[in-house]
């Protein structure tokens, strides 16, 4: 399957919406928890805008991304169908062994196989997440800079027109 930007828009991420306290201008923000709560955050006036801006802001980052060719990652699975437990079967070499280590360790046979599954699934996750912290990092100071020049270009502009400052911002289609 092609992964594209219309393939990556489609998804079914998880979405956040948190109120922003009167004193900080009301409203709400919209954001993506799977990517951090700084990373892709849109807001409004309603909790329909603020989803709207997120879907803008996130149009806007997954261009850039898939520019880059950095890997964007999918939603999280839904956890609700699995149980926690799964049968299965090995050697008995190999279940003596398991055994032996976790007498060894103080733990229980569970306790130990968890352990070696957690570390073997961190050590991929921790170099994936590490990968995707930088490329974000660089589309936030891309973002950045590009907010920063039109709120430039915008205030020449208004200078030269000699009329109250009001940026306009290009809105995704």
């Amino acid at each position: 399957m092609n992964k594209d930007l219309e393939y990556f828009l489609s998804l079914p991420y998880k979405i956040e919406i948190v109120p922003i306290k009167p004193e900080e201008g009301g409203g709400y923000t919209a954001h993506l928890p799977q990517f951090g709560s700084n990373a892709i955050v849109g807001d409004g006036e309603t909790m329909i805008e603020a989803i709207e801006s997120l879907k803008n802001i996130k149009k806007y980052i997954f261009e850039l991304l898939i520019k880059k060719g950095a890997e964007i990652p999918e939603p999280e699975p839904d956890l609700s169908q699995y149980s926690g437990r799964f049968s299965l079967r090995m050697p008995k070499e190999l279940h003596a062994k398991l055994t032996e280590d976790s007498k060894a360790n103080n733990s229980s046979l569970n306790q130990h196989l968890i352990y070696l599954l957690s570390l073997r699934s961190n050590i991929n996750q921790k170099l994936l997440i590490n990968e995707i912290k930088s490329t974000f990092k660089e589309c936030f100071q891309e973002v950045t800079d590009f907010i920063y020049n039109k709120i430039q270009m915008d205030t020449e502009k208004q200078k030269s027109n000699n009329s109250q400052y009001i940026p306009d911002f290009p809105k995704a289609a």
